[in-house]
């Protein structure tokens, strides 16, 4: 499961948003609501143009001499069906000889310009109110008064008239916005439920839910991602968790299993000489043997595979006691060469008895090195048995010590037949049966390997096993070396 941590947002500020997503949600939709009643009564545009009222004005005072025309009158009449002009049309002697206004009740209130008066009038044949412009008009000819011409027409604001549809924008503004604001609270408030029931709790419970099946040894889980960066690394920490328990119980389910076969193998090593030294004294007890030659025969059986125990035990306590990890070590500084040298003294008559060349070559001398010299002569010593159990008659064992990288190199090449190469990886496990070091016959123990990787690995060393292009087995140590070390 890769998951990216950047882009997710911790708890805390989900649970910011949330508070502000119901703060504000409610009041917002009150205020889209709020505005679109007042959309809904602002004015609307007007259903006469400009030029249309302005042709029926001239109309009327352009033709004074024909008010009294019926004629005129219905082609008056006409226009005026599709206009919201109230026109009252009276004579020199102030007599009404023309009027299409259902009533004659007005209120007038003074215009501050000339021969123009506004006034505010509630109409009972209209549901809305406005307000209208009276204009009254003299016609003179001269000094003499030929008419005068009253006409109403509705005041427009910016080109429209005043609507007066507003019970439900005084509603919206008065109790029904509280109404409207308690429903928009209640579905935020589920809306903010639902994520946190999607996002936090429903992810909780997977983990709950993979915890429990870990508790009880089942790795088989299905670890949530979330967005909320908290729940988000809990499922990574457990992800990996799950990851690390596997690998070790893999790991001591490997241990287990090495521990039964080290268990088994010591078993094995230690039962069959016991069997032989058993057998073989039994035999001198019992007088089944009595000739001087036989008995010293078995008296020499009985004595090798004493000294065959003696040696297992010696490997056996000696692997115990490396592998305690409070085990120190005794360390001082060491001419690597000479020290080599003094390890070999103690194989020249071994090498000369199994007709073996024992050499060892050097690029540089002085070498020096620090770190406990019993160890690292055991170490050194059993990689150089190891080397005759498989040398024949006539080969070569070659120890090889330069200085590689500021490091100490270690090589020793034998002209054995060499490793399998499926015995280069666990060669230097404890009892490996893969390759003939776990021959009895070559006299090995099944433990001077891995002596010998322990003693290295706690020296901060490295070790590693292959052939040489002959053919033969070669294993390189590397070893730091002391500081006060010349390179020249």
């Amino acid at each position: 499961m890769k998951i990216d941590l950047s882009r997710r947002l911790s708890l805390r500020t989900w649970f910011v948003f949330a508070f502000m997503f119901l703060l504000i949600t409610p009041f917002l939709i009150v205020f889209i609501v709020v505005s679109s009643s007042s959309a809904s009564s602002a004015p609307q545009p007007h259903e006469q143009t400009f030029e249309h009222t302005n042709q029926i004005i001239q109309m009327v005072l352009k033709n004074v001499s024909s008010w009294e025309n019926p004629k005129w009158q219905s082609r008056l009449r006409a226009k005026l069906s599709t206009s919201s002009l109230e026109i009252r049309l009276f004579d020199a002697k102030h007599k009404m000889i023309f009027s299409n206004t259902p009533n004659d009740l007005r209120t007038m209130v003074n215009n501050p310009y000339p021969s123009m008066m506004i006034q505010s009038n509630q109409s009972s044949s209209m549901d809305f109110q406005a307000t209208w412009i009276d204009q009254e008009h003299t016609i003179l000819n001269g000094n003499k008064i030929l008419g005068i011409a009253e006409i109403k027409e509705p005041m427009t604001i910016y080109g429209h008239k005043v609507s007066a549809n507003t019970s439900f924008h005084d509603w919206i503004s008065g109790p029904g916005g509280i109404i409207v604001w308690f429903f928009s609270f209640v579905i935020s408030f589920l809306l903010v439920m639902y994520f946190i029931g999607k996002f936090l709790i429903s992810k909780m419970k997977r983990v709950e839910e993979s915890v429990r099946k870990i508790n009880f040894g089942d790795f088989d889980i299905d670890l949530p991602s979330s967005v909320i960066r908290e729940v988000n690394d809990l499922s990574v920490s457990l992800s990996i968790m799950k990851e690390n328990l596997n690998t070790a119980l893999a790991a001591r389910d490997q241990a287990e299993q090495e521990r039964r076969l080290m268990i088994a193998s010591i078993v094995h090593d230690l039962r069959t000489p016991i069997f032989t030294i058993v057998g073989y004294l039994e035999g001198l007890k019992k007088g089944i043997v009595k000739e001087a030659d036989k008995v010293d025969r078995y008296i020499k059986v009985c004595l090798d595979k004493s000294i065959l125990l003696n040696q297992l035990v010696t490997d056996l306590f000696t692997y115990s006691t490396l592998d305690q990890p409070e085990q120190t070590l005794n360390c001082e500084k060491i001419e690597w060469v000479a020290f080599v040298d003094r390890v070999m003294e103690g194989f020249r008559l071994k090498a000369v008895n199994h007709y073996v060349n024992l050499t060892h070559h050097y690029t540089v001398s002085p070498i020096f090195m620090s770190g406990d010299p019993e160890l690292l002569m055991r170490a050194i010593s059993n990689l150089v048995e190891n080397a005759f159990h498989y040398t024949p008659e006539g080969g070569n064992i070659t120890l090889l010590s330069e200085i590689v990288n500021q490091q100490l190199q270690f090589m020793i090449e034998d002209t054995g037949p060499g490793f399998l190469t499926e015995d280069l990886e666990p060669i230097f496990k404890p009892f490996y049966r893969g390759d003939k070091s776990r021959n009895r016959k070559t006299g090995g123990s099944g433990l001077g390997l891995s002596i010998t990787k322990q003693i290295i690995t706690a020296h901060d060393g490295e070790i590693h096993a292959d052939n040489s292009k002959e053919g033969g087995a070669r294993i390189t140590i590397l070893l730091p070396l002391c500081s006060t070390n010349n390179d020249d």
